[in-house]
């Protein structure tokens, strides 16, 4: 049986979103440095507190315990996203070594992953006027989560079945880039 590491994962997904960006990668002696950007990364995050918002706002949602779980993910994503932006010192990028993902966008990520559990979850109380927009609401979330994912390896690159593209899913969660 053939195990993939963790390193060799995040620097082969980091490497198929360098074309686009948001992630760079250098090699100097037999170290691998990545760099993000740290704007993405904060539109990410925007996103996620975001669809917290609009989907605990939602009939059916507003005023439950579900919206409550759903509030203090929130919470932690905006300390997350402080802890993130001190880390990242205002750079326009942050680079660290291939071997150690910073703390702060592991934390903000597993955030955006709880988030988006909860909201699938919510699906089902959701009054029958706003299925729609809930479902269209979990979907740009869902694409944030995995687009984030991938660019920090641990998801292959590339839009999940049903999911929009990234500028769409923004869009919906009301950031603007």
């Amino acid at each position: 049986m053939t195990h993939v590491s963790r390193r060799l994962a995040l620097v082969a997904g980091v490497s198929a979103l360098a074309g686009c960006g948001i992630v760079g990668t250098s090699k100097t002696s037999g170290v691998t440095t990545i760099t993000i950007n740290t704007a993405s990364v904060a539109t990410w995050a925007q996103a996620f507190r975001n669809a917290a918002n609009l989907i605990s706002t939602l009939p059916g949602i507003v005023g439950t315990p579900t919206s409550l779980a759903i509030g203090a993910i929130s919470t932690l994503v905006a300390a997350d996203a402080a802890a993130f932006d001190t880390a990242s010192g205002g750079k326009l990028s942050l680079a660290f070594d291939g071997t150690s993902v910073p703390a702060s966008l592991s934390s903000l990520l597993a955030d955006g992953q709880k988030l988006l559990a909860a909201t699938q979850a919510a699906l089902g109380s959701v009054a029958s006027t706003a299925t729609t927009q809930a479902q269209m609401y979990v979907n740009a979330l869902a694409t944030i989560v995995s687009i984030f994912e991938a660019a920090m390896g641990s998801a292959p690159v590339g839009a999940a079945p049903g999911r929009m593209d990234e500028t769409a899913a923004l869009g919906t969660l009301g950031v603007r880039k």
